[in-house]
C-alpha cells in the first residue's frame, strides 16, 4: 500500500513520472472518500447495535414516576458486602429535577434507585 509518504518520497527522487502527479492527487482524494464513506457505514452499525442493545438492556425496565409528598424506599449498598443492596426508609421526596429525586435538602439520588414504599399495615 502506498502511504502519502512513500508517494512524497517517490515524487522527490524522481522515481515516478510527470504522469503520476495528477494521479497521485487523485489517489489522495480517492482515499479521503473511501474513509468517509467507511466511517458513514460504521456510525450507521453502531447506531443500529445500541438501539437493539438498549432494546434488550430495557427490557424489564421501569418508569418510576415519583411526585413530591411519595413515600420510597431507597436502595443503598449494605455494611459488610458494598455488592449487595438493601433498602432504607421510607423517605419523603423533597422535589424532583430531571432524573433526580432529592429525599432531603442535601441529598440526590437517580431515581432508579428508588422504589415506591408501600404500607402494609
Amino acid at each position: 500500500m502506498r502511504t502519502p509518504m512513500t508517494i512524497l518520497k517517490e515524487l522527490w527522487t524522481g522515481e515516478v513520472e510527470d504522469q503520476q502527479n495528477v494521479s497521485t492527487y487523485q489517489y489522495v482524494i480517492d482515499l479521503r472518500e473511501q474513509i468517509e464513506e467507511t466511517c458513514a457505514l460504521a456510525k450507521e452499525q453502531l447506531d443500529e447495535t445500541q438501539k437493539k442493545n438498549s432494546k434488550y438492556y430495557n427490557r424489564r425496565g421501569r418508569n418510576r414516576e415519583l411526585q413530591q409528598g411519595d413515600l420510597v424506599l431507597l436502595l443503598l449498598p449494605t455494611e459488610r458486602n458494598k455488592l449487595t443492596l438493601s433498602c432504607r426508609g421510607p423517605f419523603t421526596v423533597v422535589s424532583k429535577v430531571a432524573k433526580l429525586v432529592a429525599l432531603t435538602t442535601k441529598s440526590k439520588w437517580h431515581r432508579q434507585r428508588l422504589r415506591p414504599f408501600i404500607s402494609t399495615c
